[in-house]
């Protein structure tokens, strides 16, 4: 899912946003959602007005919409890839799967 304010439409189950009808509609039981995750959690309060989502907003979500994998997408320009990494290590006790979309990544789809 592209660039949205989740938190426009409230602050939802942990203050990231809501997990709008619509969203979990289109993400609901998918193989992979791709997701902007241009904050980490602590960076939204500050931030939330510019348009995008946090890494726990996208992971809540993906895990609401029950899909498979998560890929986070649209990071913060001046994350590097250690930082990147360490987010994604961070969700390793996920109920979903959690990567990071990197340049020249190829998903073969069935």
């Amino acid at each position: 899912m592209s660039d949205h304010c989740p938190t426009n439409l409230g602050p939802g189950p942990s203050g990231m946003g809501e997990y709008h009808e619509a969203a979990l509609s289109l993400a609901g039981g998918c193989d992979i959602l791709f997701h902007d995750a241009q904050y980490l959690d602590e960076e939204l309060p500050a931030r939330a007005s510019f348009g995008h989502a946090s890494t726990g907003y996208a992971v809540g979500l993906a895990e609401a919409a029950q899909v498979r994998q998560l890929m986070l997408y649209h990071h913060d320009p001046a994350r590097t890839d250690d930082d990147i990494d360490s987010i994604v290590s961070s969700y390793e006790d996920a109920a979903i799967t959690v990567t990071a979309a990197v340049q020249g990544t190829v998903l073969d789809l069935p």
